[in-house]
Order: C-alpha cells, then sequence, then structure tokens
C-alpha cells in the first residue's frame, strides 16, 4: 500500500505544469537558516527554495542561496493576501519547510526563520502522543466513506531521525 502512495505522489509531482515566473510585485521575505542542533554551526551556501500558491494553484519556485551567516531574501513578491508563500531547504537530504507566509495588508516585508538539525539513524526514543481516525463524510451511491488518519510524532533529540530501514522492509512485501 505504501508503495503506490509514493508511486501516485510521484506521479503528480511529475506531470504538475512547470513553474511560471512570478509576477513583480514590492514585497521582500527575508530569512535565516539556523542550525538547531547544539553547538554545530549552519552549513553555508545552502539552496532555499521559495514556492508560491495562489488560492490552490501552484504558481511556481524562486531559488537563492543562503550565504555564510545562512541569511537569504526573495524580493519582487506579490503582497496581495491571495498568495502564501512557503519557503524550503534541503539539509542532509531531510527537507524543512516553513509555515504558510502571507504578507499583512499594509506590510511588504516578512522574516522568517528556518531550523535545520544535523541526522542520526539512531532513534532517539520516538513517540507518539496523538494518533487519531477522522471519519467524515458517507458516500451512498459510491458506498465509499471518507477517513483521515492524523498521527503526531515526537522526537525528544535535537537531530532528525533518519533510519528509513522500516520504511524499505514495508515495501520489499
Amino acid at each position: 500500500k505504501l508503495f503506490w502512495v509514493f508511486a501516485t505522489a510521484l506521479l503528480l509531482i511529475s506531470s504538475a505544469p512547470a513553474p511560471r515566473s512570478f509576477a513583480q510585485g514590492n514585497g521582500a521575505i527575508n530569512g535565516r537558516v539556523v542550525n538547531g542542533t547544539p553547538n554545530v554551526p549552519t552549513s553555508q551556501d545552502l539552496e532555499v527554495v521559495l514556492h508560491r500558491v495562489r488560492g490552490e494553484t501552484y504558481e511556481g519556485d524562486q531559488r537563492t542561496r543562503a550565504d555564510a551567516d545562512g541569511k537569504f531574501s526573495f524580493t519582487g513578491l506579490e503582497t496581495s493576501t491571495d498568495y502564501a508563500y512557503y519557503v524550503v531547504i534541503t539539509y542532509l537530504g531531510v527537507p524543512y519547510s516553513s509555515a504558510a507566509l502571507r504578507f499583512e495588508p499594509g506590510k511588504d516585508t516578512k522574516e522568517v526563520s528556518l531550523k535545520v538539525y544535523e541526522t542520526t539513524e539512531a532513534d532517539p526514543g520516538l513517540r507518539v502522543s496523538l494518533n487519531a481516525i477522522i471519519v467524515g463524510e458517507a458516500e451512498a451511491t459510491s458506498r465509499t466513506l471518507q477517513m483521515f488518519e492524523l498521527v503526531t510524532v515526537v522526537n525528544p533529540g535535537d537531530r532528525t531521525y533518519v533510519d528509513f530501514s522500516m520504511f524499505l522492509l514495508r515495501l520489499r512485501r
């Protein structure tokens, strides 16, 4: 089952339309990449990607690089509240994303700090703090039931856990 979820996701990503260039506005998103693992400096020259969504439509991305201090900036952005921006950084093979960034009316700058972490394959004591199944609408004609499962996993460590061996074992079954 997991294989089909990932295969479907890859198909959707590969069939997405090519990103369009952003219309020019007067907004700016300024940010900094910070390493959340104690006593470890932030890597230099990280690629930072800004994704733009208008309503429910993905409109493309812009790319830049963080400087030696982890600082980055995107300019020429539309500031309408119709737009949401997401900053994404891949560090040591793990993607990290900001929450949706929206400009407040009358404001043309946003600040964001994005934490990245060193990785570990040693289980730091992961635990599930919430596991809920939400049952939605039933459709009689198609005999379907909408369901959503929410699982919150807590990592008490200061590194990102990246051991995918259990995932790979499930794919082979």
